[in-house]
């Protein structure tokens, strides 16, 4: 065996990469991690700390969770977790910012928790398995989290018409400020 690195191709060498630490994290998500994990984890999130978001990100983990926990068809599950990063890149825009982005996942996620609470409004009717009680609170539910869905679209919004520059015309000797 020669002391050259192997070269690996690029997604080969991804995949062994991202299999490296997923085996990390595993160590050190134990009971009783080593100095040694921790400190290897604490170096990579130093040297990448994009990386954050693998195991940090709550927003991600919550939603993820959801998905993986709800009584629904696998492939419903497997769609929902590609879909919502579709979504996501479908709401971005060239130019968006950290800011931007941030909403964006908000966005998705008030989505899959208002199509949650929907879909569980849905089930419940049409099995006719809710009391009077359970059909309130449910009702009350797919409200607020309706809510919070508009609110945060309606922030992308805001931030996004923040962002564009006015415009001002000068035609003769009239002034028009136009705001895109």
């Amino acid at each position: 065996m020669s002391d050259k690195a192997i070269v690996l191709p690029a997604d080969e060498a991804r995949q062994a990469e991202t299999e490296m630490l997923i085996g990390l994290l595993r160590k050190v998500d134990t009971a009783k991690p080593t100095k040694e994990a921790r400190d290897e984890l604490a170096r990579i999130l130093r040297e990448h700390p994009e990386l954050w978001r693998v195991a940090g990100d709550l927003a991600e983990q919550t939603n993820r969770r959801m998905i993986e926990v709800m009584k629904a068809p696998a492939t419903m599950k497997m769609s929902l977790n590609t879909g919502l990063t579709q979504m996501a890149a479908e709401l971005t825009q060239p130019g968006d910012g950290e800011l931007e982005k941030l909403i964006i996942r908000q966005i998705v996620g008030c989505w899959l928790r208002l199509s949650f609470v929907e879909y569980s409004l849905a089930i419940g009717s049409a099995e006719g398995s809710f009391n009077m009680a359970q059909g309130a609170y449910w009702e009350k539910r797919t409200s607020a989290e309706q809510r919070r869905y508009l609110r945060a679209i309606e922030s992308l919004a805001r931030v996004r018409r923040l962002r564009l520059p006015a415009v001002q015309v000068n035609i003769g000797a009239q002034q028009v400020n136009q705001v895109n």
